[in-house]
């Protein structure tokens, strides 16, 4: 028996994902469940006691004619629990006072809503929030019998394979936990980044403003002091009270918590584009007709405020798809009725409803994002056009560098012949009075007709190599 309690406790070790919160506390998860529900008993929390369950489906199971090996886990438990003379087990699971947990870890602030839509601001602790998660599916381990129905030791490997066996389970059993990491998306201290997760009885929701838990029966809204988020309350309240609470065979509550968190996301998408959609639309026509230093640089100012929210409404509509693509995430958001079917998810191909609540506010972030394209493709056209313009500019101001060069290229040659008369030199032209007016009347305007003749023919070349149009 004592290999069969080290094997036991290994497994129970081995099965536990790391960075839980039941990591926390030593011992196994029987012991880890029952030390941690003491804090559920307190009127604050008003979360079920998974050990309740736990405890209700050993019974069950003990009274429905159970064999002898069915009840050899629930006794080698109570054993590893502390059942023995020494107690010491029970020792290391209360070596961390209550108070000292509840330091640990933090409380936050949020708005609690119930089934017919009344919320209360209250203080949660992230151990309320990951126990209240775990609470359904608390009762879904089957536990592998260790010993057989006669009660004789089994083999190594009859011990091995029942140890493989539970490993499975347990692994099976803790996938999509919410873990400690997971509540960073709810934590006003931490930076938001848009994430809808399906977890095993909780949905967590980040989208922009919105920072909530989804439970079956209650949704908690993170950061009440927003101002957004207390409009956000207010639209929650009236969609859940909007539809009878006996109807939730249609519109479960889960259902209608999730479609006002989407109603809250698309219209502060719409108000968020509607704030610069008419002014960058009229500043683009403006644009188009003149151009200056005032207007683009308001033009750069929205294009990063549309860039910006076409990064969220991409981030949106990227979390909403990656959400359709998983079946097994499709029949997870059923939490009312994994609650009542103790755990047991739907099949994977069952999930019509929530697919098109998915896809209907899918197509709404879609409209928005598509008209933020169009704005930004209108802007890029803008763009374009004034680029156009700047290098239509930079070409005539070429032209004219050009043509002022030929004009200056066509005189310079006078400068040949002004030097040489300002030579020191005996010429005839001077005569005995020093000089002609009819000499210099007609070097000047053999000067500027040569000139006027090299300017017309530089010019009637450069049109027709097609460097230059009037």
């Amino acid at each position: 028996m004592r290999v069969l309690e080290r094997l036991f406790w290994r497994s129970e070790r081995a099965g536990r994902p790391q960075g839980s919160s039941l990591d926390q506390v030593p011992g196994n998860e029987s012991q880890a469940l029952g030390d941690l529900s003491g804090e559920l008993e307190h009127p604050r929390s008003g979360f079920r006691d998974e050990l309740a369950v736990r405890d209700s489906t050993h019974a069950h199971s003990d009274n429905s004619g159970g064999t002898g090996t069915d009840r050899a886990i629930p006794a080698l438990s109570k054993r590893l629990s502390g059942g023995g003379a020494s107690g010491e087990s029970t020792t290391m699971v209360r070596a961390f006072p209550e108070h000292q947990r509840l330091k640990a870890f933090q409380e936050l602030e949020c708005l609690a809503f119930d089934e017919k839509g009344n919320f209360e601001r209250r203080a949660v602790s992230r151990l309320e929030l990951l126990r209240a998660a775990r609470s359904v599916q608390s009762a879904l381990i089957d536990y592998p019998p260790l010993l057989s129905d006669s009660g004789d030791d089994l083999s190594q490997e009859q011990i091995a394979k029942l140890m493989k066996r539970r490993q499975k389970r347990i692994h099976e059993y803790r996938q999509n936990f919410l873990q400690i990491r997971d509540l960073r998306q709810i934590d006003p201290s931490f930076a938001s980044k848009t994430a809808l997760w399906v977890r095993q009885n909780v949905l967590i929701i980040s989208l922009l403003h919105i920072r909530a838990l989804i439970f079956a029966d209650r949704l908690l809204l993170f950061d009440p002091d927003a101002p957004e988020v207390q409009e956000t309350s207010l639209v929650i309240r009236e969609r859940l009270r909007s539809v009878p609470v006996d109807r939730d065979v249609y519109a479960p509550f889960e259902f209608r918590a999730l479609e006002a968190c989407f109603i809250c996301v698309c219209n502060a998408l719409e108000r968020e584009l509607g704030a610069f959609e008419p002014y960058l639309m009229q500043l683009l026509e403006d644009l188009s007709r003149e151009s200056t230093m005032q207007k683009i640089e308001s033009l750069r100012m929205l294009k990063l405020r549309l860039n910006g929210f076409l990064a969220k409404a991409q981030d949106i509509r990227q979390t909403l798809k990656s959400v359709l693509d998983e079946d097994e995430d499709m029949a997870r958001l059923y939490l009312t009725e994994l609650r009542k079917q103790h755990g047991k998810p739907r099949t994977t191909e069952d999930h019509e409803a929530a697919e098109q609540l998915l896809e209907s506010y899918l197509q709404l972030v879609d409209h928005v994002h598509n008209r933020a394209e169009l704005l930004d493709a209108a802007t890029s056209d803008t763009e374009d056009l004034l680029s156009i313009q700047l290098d239509a500019m930079r070409n005539r101001l070429l032209v004219l560098d050009m043509s002022i060069s030929v004009v200056t290229g066509a005189f310079s040659w006078a400068d040949v012949v002004i030097g040489l008369f300002h030579m020191n030199l005996q010429l005839p032209i001077y005569g005995e009075n020093g000089g002609s007016v009819g000499w210099f009347i007609g070097v000047v305007f053999v000067m500027l007709a040569w000139a006027l003749l090299l300017v017309a023919i530089m010019f009637t070349w450069i049109r027709r190599s097609g460097l230059w149009h009037a």
